[in-house]
């Protein structure tokens, strides 16, 4: 529910503490349970609130960006395009036409 309320952006030692449980091992728990490390489950919920923010709002995505917290776009774009295969501008040209 952390993760999820904050989007994904949350250092492991923050909620480690938030959770009291020792950030190692923390990470191996979350690892074991769903197959990914917290940073790529933090991830997951950027990826996921940035989808959702490019198909419901009309915000370019330097803003979409700015509003996440995120500030290396190239690495941003990257790891959008690993996930769901298409750009976020991509993304939302496709999904734009589904709709």
């Amino acid at each position: 529910m952390i993760l999820e309320e904050r989007k994904g952006r949350i250092s492991r030692e923050e909620l480690a503490s938030i959770l009291n449980y020792d950030a190692h091992y923390l990470n191996r728990i979350v690892n074991q349970s769903i197959g990914m490390s917290l940073l790529e489950y933090g991830r997951f919920f950027l990826l996921r609130e940035t989808a959702r923010m490019l198909i419901q709002t009309d915000e370019n995505v330097s803003s979409v960006m700015n509003q996440l917290g995120v500030s290396n776009r190239s690495f941003f774009y990257r790891i959008f395009k690993e996930c769901y295969g298409l750009t976020p501008n991509e993304y939302r040209r496709h999904l734009g036409k589904k709709q």
